[in-house]
């Protein structure tokens, strides 16, 4: 080839700068690829019209496999100079070239360049040349020693290669492959080819084995080299992109060939194969050490060879015009390593300076990937192209992860191992927050998915995380940036085990990736630069690792197509479909789970068919947490928040990860409060509400403190809309959602309310919920949700039932057939028949069989294929051993030594999830000594292998810190003794396992496990009810072992925990829980005596203490049944606790009496506001009764505050028979009594409000009754002076209690403009300053009509006083709003103590009315609308006089409402 010119005489300086920057950057990438590919790229230009059709491909399209392409023709290689001398050295004659011609894009990072030609065969000899001891030297040397070390050796030896002529084609972490190559497929070619390679070798070895670093003795370090040969034809392809990356793969026999003679090779040797000694016996003479080659041999040693070398002649390098350099620039480039192309070049300092400028010590996540395929060449061009079209497509599919995750592809190769893939985190561009959990551990996984569901192909995946050299390794002109340590190596060893499941990491990343992914133990392994075993684990997601793997999936056929054709209707179409559900049901053992995962792997496959992303999210139920709100809910929005929200500027360097590794669970925190804050802020919601939810919700400790903010209270329908607006936020980009949420039977109420809310509100969504049959019939479903979806519409229904039975004996035969790899019809007719008969058709039990039967080796292959029986006459006898399942369990329960299976029964009463914590604190105290941990946790690994067991969590954040608290703490003695104690977790592979356990002990010894253990928690202080988890988990454990009373306490506290966050039904419902546990005790009873279905004799033996407690739960539960506007069954709940009381003989030892005011305050406000279920004079009865005791046991206790609260319910009871002024005389011996700095926050502390403050308003109605207005006059001057002033302005129901008759009567005497700034100043501000706007309270519904009404009757009065009429432009929208039908609907709760308080809300609706009315006709306006609001008011002034007239009590409230109504009815008549 000619030589060329750089570029133009004429090009301007702008040209010239341009032009050197390409040549110092080809200069730096030349140096990292082979001299042939240089050579390539030089030598196979492409015609503009191939170029031209390329740029209309994708780049990933196989079709750009060498696409124009000509003169397929490749030089000689040839010592390698610098790419940049050679440039230099061109003369300046302008070339011809075809390149001239075709213009580039001004990015050429996206011009779609055609890829290089990928059927390139030719013969070569390879040279594997292996390096050993950098391990070692890593831990030596300081980072500029190391570089120093590494690149002055691989210096020494690739200077050998190429004096030798040979080309190094890639590096291989500490070693690399050189090649000598046989252009025109000549012997005699080949031949030398083969003698160059062992010649160099055989220099390299002599020269340099056994090299000494400099600054270190040889006895601590040393350097050396060993070497093999082998020939054959290969093959080289070019994978990859034309904008990212792309890959030189060569393949064939000759890589086998270096392998094995490497191995055979010692430092300081080289070995050839059994070829390449036939091609060397041809020209070289052989001593007789060389015997007839059945296999590798060595040929050289450190002393002695046995063959004869010969000298080389070095060659130079050929020239580029300036087109040349700006393509080969850009196509080099796209060979480099991302870390590599970023070095910039330093001029004037030598390349060696620059290595070591840029090397690095960092703590590398490094990935190897293994595609379980054998890239065999054939020499068939249809078959090997296939080959070479699945190697692209994963090298494709690979960069397409790892550039979605943002990490560095460091190299692919084929060697020895097969397909490898290196990956990197953590490297220059690749440093993130959360490394491990976002971005390393996550694209492992998906790594391993993508080539699966892509391309089906299994893959084998190593990865580490740790301490790693990082920069150029090799010669000054030939090297790669590389990735070398312990850590990396291990990562190799990993990827090459024969356990490998799928993917396997180290102990490093499990510690660091355990607060999101569980981690099963594998036996650990031998690994170079590691000194002991190194454990070894294999990840999952905490929901993966619960709902276990598919295997030897069978049956379930037309199951399994219902779920993938509900599925696939989503993908037909263009509309987006509503979301539907799928209730798949069966009982436990029947594959449910096994099921549902096999729908999801074919559902993916599924969308990869119509080309649309599949997004799924998979969580499970735990027994024990049904009555924990949002329990899964909250589970599910961690998961969404992982997955797809994302936060910027926050970050660690891979470089300064030691320095903060004991602090990475902070950072986890962290990352999921920022990524919460960024959501709630993208939906629109106001600051301070993410913080309530980590804290309340997600286990997460807040950013700040939630009191520190309004809205501190969110109410379970705000966080429901919550938690529903986050999921559809975050999957709104996927084509296809589905949610899979197994054991149902065990989820809380409000994650059901958010199930239904994403059913009703959700598009292109599919909701699978996996239960037992009883889910259907539980209470926390709502019954008419369910019945809303029972009926739905058969043509297009919502919902689908699918109920899973026994497995058929075609379907264990063929789970048989498939145990064996065989075909069905080859298992025996009595193997199936017995298997069947035994199992029940049970698929978990017939697994279980089967895997025993086979270890136990109970079955024969005959000649004929047939698998059966073996004939000895112990088999009967084996067989007998699996006479029932439970039999089979028992007996693998028996393998265990006694000690151990009392390990294994304490963790079946721990219950189904347990620590190594927890159990290490309960088993040191069941053998009342201390306990080794090693001893416990090789019972526990081995019943792990068993596959009874499942470790799901090892080592990372403390359970605390995860929201999943550790129920019991070690003392530190047993951390000494033990010393290290490494959080670890497990759980029960199966329920049927932890059933079968807890069905071999007494019940007594359960009791005692049960009862010890929750003394271990109550000492750990989790009856303190700090968390709520752990508090439910004490709880079950004081209920199992018998101590009810106890249970009952903590079951108290439960209650009021959660409704202090207003879940009251959820309060009501675990309280009902509580008294269940009596109510069986009660039923084995010898006595049948009841009292509200509690044994009377058991309800006589509990302390006064206990009967208390038992009396607070039942008014607890009155009280929540009225928040929620149920006082009938508030009603009851009083009653019941009233007999209770009366019953137990214990309550005349009561020391205590305020449960009887609590009792007769909560029953009293019923029955004034209507809730009992009695007539008006049992009403009446009933609160003076009620009034009455309560002041009798206020003064026998003597205590002001309850006496306080006796006596305004004493006037109030009166009041409500007409009796007012026997209601005042009660009411000045109340203010006789009451202080309201003295007493105040203790009445609010024991009745939720100040009662006694609040009948300062209710007097001030009986004075106006009464006619005495200056006395009603000086109450109201106290209250709005003084009394207010000392209440707290959050408890705004308080406040309206108080107020509401002031402002009425302040409204009738002319002064609503007052009434309307005292309402807005210490009730509607309040509201909304101290709650979020979805808060409620139980007077909430009036404010408006209250704010309207003030605001109507002041303009009115102020018309009136001024004799103008007011134009208001905004009186059109209040018209609107009372004329909804909902506005003066129906709310007896509400209305009837209003009524009492002197305006009930029909009478308010209907002023409004009024006022709207007058202000129509003073504009001369009596159309269709004026009518409309005539009707209504009329309507509501004739409801508020019929509730108004009901009691005497309601006497100012009536006279106000036959004032309205009149009004109407002389305008009525007027008209």
């Amino acid at each position: 080839m000619s030589s060329q010119s750089l570029y133009n005489a004429d090009d301007d300086d702008n040209n010239q700068d341009q032009t050197t920057k390409l040549k110092s950057a080809i200069e730096r990438f030349s140096c990292h690829i082979p001299l042939c590919i240089a050579r390539y790229l030089e030598d196979h230009l492409f015609d503009d019209n191939a170029a031209q059709e390329s740029r209309l491909d994708s780049v990933n399209s196989s079709a750009s496999f060498g696409a124009g392409w000509v003169n397929v023709h490749a030089s000689s290689p040839v010592r390698r100079n610098s790419l940049y001398s050679s440039i230099c050295s061109a003369n300046s004659q302008r070339s011809n070239s075809v390149l001239s011609s075709i213009t580039f894009s001004d990015d050429l990072g996206n011009c779609p360049l055609p890829m290089p030609n990928a059927n390139s065969y030719h013969r070569s000899a390879l040279l594997l040349v292996d390096i050993s001891g950098f391990t070692r030297l890593s831990n030596l040397l300081d980072l500029e020693s190391l570089s120093n070390a590494i690149n002055t050796y691989f210096e020494l030896l690739i200077t050998q290669v190429e004096m030798f002529g040979g080309d190094v084609l890639k590096f291989a972490g500490d070693a690399f492959f050189a090649e000598w190559r046989d252009e025109d497929n000549d012997d005699d070619d080949l031949e030398e080819a083969v003698c160059m390679a062992a010649s160099c070798g055989w220099s390299m070895t002599q020269k340099y084995s056994g090299y000494a670093v400099p600054g270190l003795s040889s006895e601590v370090a040393l350097l050396d080299v060993h070497c093999g040969i082998g020939v054959g034809e290969l093959a080289t392809l070019h994978v990859g992109d034309n904008t990212s990356r792309r890959e030189f793969l060569f393949l064939g026999d000759p890589i086998d060939q270096v392998s094995a003679a490497e191995a055979l090779a010692e430092n300081g040797q080289v070995a050839a194969s059994p070829d390449a000694i036939a091609f060397l016996k041809e020209i070289c003479t052989f001593s007789g050490s060389i015997s007839p080659p059945a296999g590798p041999q060595v040929i050289t040693s450190l002393d002695e060879s046995y063959f004869e070398p010969f000298e080389s002649e070095p060659c130079r390098f050929t020239y580029f015009s300036q087109n040349t350099i700006t393509s080969i620039n850009h196509q080099m480039s796209l060979y480099v390593h991302q870390a590599a192309r970023n070095i910039d070049d330093v001029q004037g300092k030598s390349h060696n300076w620059n290595r070591i400028a840029d090397a690095e010590i960092r703590r590398v996540y490094t990935i190897f990937v293994k595609p379980q395929l054998t890239p065999r060449i054939t020499g068939n061009k249809s078959d090997d192209h296939d080959l070479f079209m699945l190697l692209n497509e994963i090298m494709v599919v690979t960069l397409k992860v790892i550039s979605r995750f943002k990490g560095h592809l460091r190299q692919f190769i084929v060697d020895d191992k097969g397909v490898v893939l290196i990956a990197t985190f953590g490297q220059r561009g690749a440093t993130f927050p959360n490394l491990i959990t976002e971005k390393g551990l996550p694209a492992t996984i998906a790594i391993h998915d993508a080539l699966k569901i892509n391309l089906n192909v299994n893959s084998h995946i190593g990865a580490t995380f740790g301490k790693a050299y990082c920069g150029v390794v090799g010669g000054s002109h030939r090297h790669e940036f590389a990735v070398l340590g312990s850590s990396v190596n291990l990562a190799a060893r990993l990827m090459c085990s024969k356990d490998n499941p799928g993917i396997l990491v180290d102990d490093a990343i499990r510690m660091m990736a355990s607060s999101r992914f569980d981690f099963l133990l594998h036996p650990p392994v031998t690994a170079k630069g590691y000194s002991k075993p190194v454990p070894i684990f294999e990840p999952q997601s905490s929901i993966e690792r619960q709902w276990n793997k598919v295997t030897n999936f069978v049956g379930r056929e037309a199951e399994l197509k219902k779920l993938v054709c509900l599925s696939e209707r989503f993908f037909q179409g263009d509309d987006q479909k509503k979301a539907q559900m799928v209730f798949l049901q069966a009982h436990s053992g029947l594959g449910k789970s096994s099921l549902a995962m096999e729908a999801m792997n074919k559902i993916r496959r599924l969308g990869r068919k119509y080309g649309e992303e599949v997004e799924i999210q998979k969580t499970i139920c735990k027994d024990g947490e049904e009555h924990v709100p949002f329990c899964v809910a909250s589970q599910i929005i961690l998961q969404l928040l992982h997955d797809h929200v994302s936060i910027d500027g926050y970050g660690i360097d891979s470089t300064l990860m030691e320095d903060v590794e004991d602090d990475l669970s902070a950072y986890t925190e962290n990352s999921e409060r920022e990524r919460l804050k960024g959501l709630c802020a993208k939906l629109g919601y106001p600051v301070g509400v993410s913080d309530l939810l980590c804290e309340k919700w997600l286990g997460v400790t807040p950013l700040s403190k939630p009191n520190d903010h309004p809205g501190n209270q969110m109410t379970p329908e705000y966080m429901m809309n919550l938690i529903v607006e986050m999921f559809l936020y975050c999957t709104k980009d996927h084509y296809f959602v589905l949610l899979a949420i197994d054991d149902v039977h065990w989820m809380d109420s409000l994650s059901w309310k958010v199930i239904e809310q994403l059913l009703n509100r959700g598009k292109n969504l599919l909701i699978v919920c996996i239960s037992r049959p009883i889910a259907v019939s539980n209470e926390a479903i709502d019954r008419e949700f369910l019945t809303s979806l029972l009926n739905a519409d058969a043509e297009n229904p919502q919902f689908t039932e699918i109920n899973l039975s026994p497995f058929t004996k075609n379907n264990v035969r063929n789970l048989i057939a498939l145990s064996f790899e065989c075909q069905s019809n080859c298992i025996d007719d009595e193997v199936c028949d017995y298997l069947y008969e035994q199992t029940g058709g049970m698929p978990y039990f017939a697994q279980e069989v089967i895997g025993n039967m086979i270890r136990n080796d109970l079955f024969e292959l005959k000649d004929d294929g047939t698998v059966c029986w073996r004939s000895e006459s112990s088999v009967a006898v084996k067989k007998a051993l699996y006479a029932n399942v439970n039999d089979l369990f028992l007996h693998r329960l028996d393998r265990f030594k006694s000690e151990a299976r009392t390990l294994l029964q304490v963790c079946a009463v721990l219950g189904f999830e347990f620590s190594l914590l927890e159990l290490l604190s309960v088993q040191s105290r069941v053998q009342r000594k201390r306990t080794k941990v090693q001893k416990i946790h090789d019972v526990l690994q081995k019943a792990c292998l068993e596959r009874i067991l499942m470790e799901t969590c090892r080592g990372g954040r403390s359970s605390s810190e995860k929201g999943l608290a550790t129920n019991i703490k070690i003392s530190k003695s047993q951390k000494q003794d033990n010393e290290l104690i490494e959080e670890r977790s497990y759980r029960f592979s199966h329920a049927i396992w932890r059933n079968c356990v807890l069905g071999t002990m007494l019940r007594e010894r359960k009791r005692d496990l049960h009862r010890l253990i929750a003394t271990i928690m109550e000492k750990n202080g989790f009856d303190d009810v700090a968390d709520i988890r752990s508090s439910m988990k004490l709880f079950g454990h004081l209920r199992e072992s018998g101590q009810l009373m106890k249970a009952t306490r903590i079951g108290y506290k439960i209650g009021k925990y959660l409704s202090s966050d207003l879940l009251h039904r959820q309060s009501i419902d675990f309280c009902l829980g509580v008294f269940e546990m009596w109510k069986d005790t009660s039923e084995n009873a010898e006595n049948d005596e009841l009292v509200e279905g509690i044994n009377l004799d058991l309800l006589n033996s509990i302390t006064p203490e206990d009967l208390e407690c038992f009396a607070k739960i039942h008014i607890n539960i009155a009280r929540y049944y009225s928040n929620l506007g149920d006082a009938v069954s508030g009603s009851t709940f009083y009653k019941k606790c009233e007999l209770i009381l009366k019953m137990s003989s214990a309550a005349n030892d009561l020391k205590d009496r305020t449960v009887f005011f609590t009792l007769y305050s909560g029953y009293f406000a019923i029955v004034q506001s209507g809730g009992a279920v009695v007539n008006a004079d049992e009403k009446n009865f009933l609160q003076i009764d009620l009034a009455r005791s309560f002041v009798e046991q206020a003064r026998i206790h003597g205590d002001p505050v309850h006496l306080a609260r006796a006596l305004a319910m004493e006037s109030l009871s009166l009041a409500g028979l007409g009796k007012f002024d026997e209601a005042i005389s009660a009411q000045k011996q109340l203010e006789g009594v009451y202080c309201a700095e003295r007493l105040s926050d203790g009445i609010i502390r024991e009745y939720s409000t100040d009662r006694a403050a609040q009948n300062y308003g209710y007097s001030v109605l009986w004075y106006e009754i009464l006619g005495r207005c200056e006395d009603a006059q000086n109450q109201i001057d106290f209250v709005l002076e003084e009394l207010i002033h000392m209440m707290p302005p959050k408890n705004v129901h308080n406040s309206i209690m108080i107020l509401y008759p002031i402002l009425t009567v302040l409204k009738e005497k002319g002064m609503a403009r007052k009434a309307e700034s005292i309402f807005l100043t210490h009730i509607y501000d309040c509201f909304y300053k101290y709650f979020s706007g979805d808060s409620t309270t139980f007077f909430k519904p009036i404010y408006t009509s209250l704010k309207l009404l003030f605001q109507l009757a002041g303009d009115m009065q102020e018309q009136e006083k001024d004799q103008q009429l007011l134009k208001k432009d905004h009186y059109s929208e209040i018209e609107d709003w009372v004329l909804s039908d909902w506005v003066g609907a129906e709310d007896k709760i509400r209305n009837i103590p209003l009524c009492a308080m002197g305006r009930d809300i029909h009478c308010i609706i209907a002023e409004i009315c009024w006022y709207l009315i007058i202000f129509r006709r003073n504009i001369f306006l009596n159309d269709v609308r004026t009518q409309e609001l005539f009707k209504k008011g009329l309507a509501q002034a004739t409801k508020s006089v019929d509730y108004t007239q009901r009691s005497p009590g309601f006497e100012y409230s009536w006279r106000l409402s036959v004032s309205i109504l009149q009004k109407y009815k002389h305008d009525a008549f007027e008209l």
